[in-house]
């Protein structure tokens, strides 16, 4: 993988910025929530930008595109083959027996 500038993060496997939340989410109403923050690990350069908390973002990728400064066409929109190239890597069964895909 070639990362512009030849930059790579201290475990060298290209990822530049990375950053992880946990969190316990209690929803309230249907536009009310609690969230309670119980780890969170960024990880390379941070000059970029990032959400680290639910409530910062309502991303709902049942719909087509979300505005996210620009108009981004969601992995499960109707054209989403357009736009993402789709990959099974393979099939397991879940503890009730039932085959996922």
């Amino acid at each position: 993988m070639a990362i512009s500038g030849g930059a790579l993060d201290s475990t060298r496997s290209g990822i530049i910025y990375l950053s992880e939340t946990i969190s316990k989410i209690q929803f309230l109403s249907p536009d009310k929530l609690k969230e309670k923050i119980t780890a969170s690990k960024v990880s390379g350069n941070d000059n970029g930008f990032s959400f680290n908390a639910a409530q910062d973002v309502d991303f709902n990728f049942y719909n087509n595109t979300i505005e996210f400064g620009n108009e981004i066409i969601t992995p499960i929109a109707n054209n989403a083959f357009g736009y993402y190239r789709f990959k099974l890597d393979g099939v397991f069964y879940d503890d009730r027996g039932n085959l996922i895909r």
